[in-house]
Formats: structure tokens, C-alpha cells, sequence
């Protein structure tokens, strides 16, 4: 009978031990299990900020977080913030805790890329620091968390308010020879009258590739007779009609009363615009809507390679995987 009881007692004791050893999030999708040697490239070399927890198996707190921040990353994962983690008990990763100073359990730790130089074409060897971390010191809420994550997102979105000064700087772009300037443009008619962590999004995905511009509706000036939005233009000279100028006078009115994406692009045929008119406007409708017109592929986010390199890091030890967003299209 004693020996029974040492057998379970013993057998209780493996089973925690393994369970313990365990990473907590190697079956949740939207989380990545970090360690040395995929620190770097997930964190650092990328425009997205990375909310990282450290913990460990054993601590009673880091339990209790755990739904939470699964919570954290289904909300996130559409967003240019990247949900990791650092299983901190395990011998691996032990260093890597140490050198971002973790002193307790859970530790909660955003990284925020340096600003990027969109003129530089796409060369990432520019950049010659690494990205600076941040302490979570706020509650340990699904709320707060997700806040604080998305407060860290690096905007490179052009916000307008007088539809004139938009207009201008988008028939100087337009009508420039310079590799630069000359990006396609996308500008979003928004009826909020914050840039959204969805636009925010879209710009780092497209950075150095797309230039984004948003303008709230509400500073549209609107005709009180027809209740159509009034031409914003400031005169129009008949011999050289801008592509600008059709748009924003001629088809603009159209769409009065829903937000608005718009795509300036030139081509052989000259400048041309295409009007994404959609309810559905996520990261990945409006990556797909601008890969097949623009013909390009975005840097980071859906449809990316990254992407798809990011997704395999994450479900790289669940038995059937869900596939990559990457192959839909």
C-alpha cells in the first residue's frame, strides 16, 4: 500500500514537472514562443511593435495573465503589433531574460522600432539601433494591455484637415518625376476623425512602397441645397485637368455618405485612380484589393512573406496548423 502511494506521488510529480517545462503558448496561434535564435529577426527586424511577456510555467501570476494575453493576441493580430513570449525557466532562454533585465514574472515589455526613412527605397541596412523596449507597469488587463500596445504603433500616415492643402500636396506628388514622390498614393475618406491602428497598419505593411493619406469627412464642406461635398479644388484650369481634380469634383459627390479608400497610381496610360468602396475595410481586404491593382507585394502583414515566415514561427508545434493567410490569394 505505501509503495502505491510513492508511485502516485512520484508519478504527480512528473506529470508537473512536465507540464511546468512546458511553454505556455506554443498551441495558441497569435502567440510566438521566442528564444535566441529567432529573438532578433522577430523583434528587431521588423517596423511593428512587439509586445513580449516573460514568465515562467511555475508562477501563480503568470497563470492567472495567461488567458488574458491569448485574449490580447486574437485582438492584435490584424494590427501592427506582434504578440510574443519568453519561457524564462528554460535553460535557453535564460540569458535572453537577463539581458532585458527581467527581475519578476510576468514581465510585460513592449519594443518600438526607430522611425523609418520611407525615401530609402526599402534598404533595411539603414537602420543602426535596434528597437527600444519599454516596461508594462499598468494593470494586467485584457483592456489596459491592449491600449498600451496599440498606443505604441509608429504612425506614418499624413492626416489633413483643409481638403485644399490634401489636394495640393497630392497634385504636386502626382506630377513629379521624382522615384519618390512618385509612389502610389492611397488616400482614405475616413468618418472617424482619428488615423486608425487599421491605417496605421496598412502604412507600415506598404512602407517605402505606398504613401497613405487620410482626411476625416467631416471637414468636407458639404452643399447645403444637394447635400453633396463640395469640389475642393481652388480653380480648375480646363487645359490641364488633374486626375486629382476629376476625382475629388467629378466622383467624389458619389460617394457622400460612405468612408472612402483611394488609389492613385501611374501606369503607361498615365495617372489613374481606383475607388475601393467596401463595409469590410481590414488589413487583409484592403492588402488584397492593392496587390491586385498595384501589382506589388506589401513588405510586412498579410500577404507578405514575412508574414508567412512569422505564421510558420508560431504554429511550428501544433500538429495541424492552420495555413497561412499567404496562400489564400
Amino acid at each position: 500500500m505505501k509503495s502505491l502511494y510513492i508511485y502516485h506521488f512520484l508519478l504527480l510529480l512528473l506529470f508537473s514537472i512536465v507540464t511546468n517545462a512546458q511553454n505556455f503558448y506554443d498551441k495558441t496561434p497569435n502567440i510566438i514562443e521566442l528564444s535566441p535564435s529567432n529573438f532578433d529577426k522577430v523583434v528587431h527586424k521588423s517596423n511593428y511593435t512587439t509586445l513580449v511577456e516573460f514568465y515562467a510555467p511555475w508562477c501563480g501570476h503568470c497563470q492567472q495573465l495567461k488567458s488574458s494575453y491569448g485574449k490580447v493576441s486574437k485582438l492584435l493580430k490584424d494590427l501592427a503589433v506582434q504578440v510574443a513570449a519568453v519561457n524564462c525557466d528554460e535553460a535557453k532562454n535564460k540569458q535572453l531574460c537577463a539581458i532585458n533585465r527581467v527581475q519578476g514574472y510576468p514581465t510585460l515589455m513592449v519594443f518600438r522600432p526607430p522611425k523609418y526613412d520611407v525615401n530609402s527605397n526599402g534598404n533595411r541596412n539603414n537602420r543602426q539601433f535596434k528597437h527600444a523596449n519599454e516596461l508594462y507597469r499598468g494593470e494586467r488587463s485584457f483592456k489596459s494591455i491592449t491600449d498600451f500596445a496599440l498606443s505604441r504603433i509608429k504612425n506614418y500616415v499624413k492626416k489633413y484637415i483643409r481638403p485644399t492643402k490634401l489636394v495640393d500636396a497630392l497634385k504636386k506628388d502626382v506630377s513629379t518625376n521624382d522615384i519618390n514622390s512618385n509612389r502610389p498614393k492611397v488616400v482614405v475618406l475616413s468618418k472617424g476623425s482619428k488615423i486608425s491602428p487599421v491605417l496605421k497598419t496598412l502604412a507600415i505593411d506598404w512602407l517605402g512602397l505606398i504613401d497613405f493619406y487620410m482626411i476625416p469627412k467631416e471637414y468636407l464642406s458639404v452643399d447645403s441645397t444637394s447635400n453633396d461635398i463640395k469640389c475642393p479644388v481652388k480653380s480648375i484650369d480646363d487645359n490641364n485637368i488633374n486626375i486629382v481634380d476629376t476625382f475629388f469634383c467629378d466622383e467624389l459627390p458619389n460617394y457622400a455618405s460612405d468612408s472612402l479608400l483611394v488609389v492613385f497610381s501611374s501606369g503607361s496610360n498615365g495617372t489613374n485612380y481606383t475607388v475601393m468602396d467596401s463595409d469590410k475595410f481590414s488589413p487583409l481586404n484592403i492588402n488584397k484589393f492593392l496587390i491586385e491593382i498595384l501589382q506589388m507585394q506589401p513588405r510586412e502583414g498579410y500577404m507578405s512573406k514575412r508574414h508567412e515566415w512569422l505564421h510558420k514561427q508560431a504554429t511550428k508545434k501544433l500538429k495541424n496548423p492552420p495555413p497561412p493567410v499567404f496562400d489564400e490569394l
